[in-house]
């Protein structure tokens, strides 16, 4: 791929991204101001049902529901930000941890602990957007397949201009191996960047996702 064609195929990637985020913060304003008013006056019709009633249970059970899609809107306009995605410049680190941290909001309780070694502060340099839409499902799918008594280790280095973030984890036995969606794939592509899975041992299983990185000569991590 050329420098022109990588170029405008980014431009276009960020311009998806960003209508994304408009449309999201839309949907999540749309929903949220009604669904606030539903669950305020949920909560009179609440407190008026003594617990003593043989219905409370479904009282509690779509309160809960309403909470649930409360959380789902807000992850749905946390993950896809116009503003956000399309910020240049923002440290690599940063964009790693934003990630690991809507990867494990998306999953919910009983996810393994995330390690993140050798932080890489250096700025990356095309829209932040781009690769926190890559490795979101990549860590998602690390985070689920993992043995939940061991921890998923995430590292970033930069050896001869390539950004390499490896995601390592213990495989439970039934777990499938973590793939990037089709829209991830397509971002990775933009930024001419490829993914490799491999085994250690009997169920360490490592993912690596590779990215060319401008940097200036002498920089160091």
């Amino acid at each position: 791929m050329d420098h022109d064609t990588s170029r405008e195929s980014v431009a276009r990637e960020v311009e998806c991204l960003c209508t994304i985020g408009a449309i999201a913060g839309r949907v999540a304003h749309e929903i949220n101001n009604p669904l606030a008013g539903v669950h305020n006056s949920f909560r009179l019709v609440k407190d008026a049902i003594p617990q003593s009633h043989p219905h409370f249970a479904y009282v509690a059970a779509i309160e809960r529901q309403i909470q649930r899609i409360a959380a789902v809107t807000r992850r749905f306009a946390d993950t896809y930000s116009a503003e956000a995605d399309s910020a240049v410049g923002v440290a690599v680190s940063a964009i790693v941890g934003g990630a690991v941290q809507m990867a494990v909001q998306a999953i919910g309780t009983g996810t393994p602990p995330v390690e993140i070694l050798n932080a890489v502060h250096l700025p990356f340099p095309q829209a932040a957007g781009l690769l926190r839409h890559v490795l979101i499902p990549g860590f998602g799918a690390a985070i689920r397949a993992a043995d939940p008594a061991t921890s998923v280790t995430i590292d970033t280095r930069i050896p001869s201009g390539v950004l390499i973030v490896e995601v390592r984890y213990l495989a439970i036995l039934s777990s499938h191996p973590p793939e990037l969606d089709a829209h991830a794939q397509r971002l990775l592509a933009a930024l001419g960047g490829t993914t490799e899975l491999h085994t250690e041992g009997a169920q360490m299983t490592v993912l690596q996702v590779r990215i060319p990185f401008d940097r200036v000569a002498g920089e160091t991590s």
